[in-house]
């Protein structure tokens, strides 16, 4: 079985420049993770594959 989180940007999600706001791809990992995983925030990397934009 595979799980999948799906997550439409709003607008509350955009910055200045159009795009999601960095701090927001953080939030949705936390929020796409199961609860019983423990998550150390002080060694994280996050790698963008492309832009998030408002349809």
């Amino acid at each position: 079985m595979e799980n999948i989180y799906k997550y439409t940007a709003v607008r509350r999600d955009i910055d200045a420049n159009h795009h999601v706001n960095n701090v927001n791809y953080l939030e949705f990992a936390y929020d796409a993770l199961p609860e019983k995983i423990n998550l150390n925030f002080e060694n994280l990397e996050i790698f963008y594959k492309k832009q998030i934009k408002l349809r």
